[in-house]
């Protein structure tokens, strides 16, 4: 399973930093830290991964 990084931003929107993150407590940890890094006023949140639909002729 895999995991996605959120960051709020100070307009309120939610935006995905990061997504499909193995999920392993010592990456997400990484990667939250990286986020407050570049993002320091931001709320970070990790969310489960929705797993990709295969492409079909109507997604792309």
């Amino acid at each position: 399973m895999s995991v996605a990084i959120e960051i709020r931003k100070p307009d309120g929107r939610w935006v995905e930093l990061a997504d499909g993150i193995r999920n392993s407590r010592e990456l997400i940890e990484s990667w939250i830290g990286m986020a407050r890094e570049i993002y320091p006023m931001a709320e970070v949140r990790v969310l489960n991964a929705n797993p990709r639909q295969p492409a079909s002729s109507l997604t792309h």
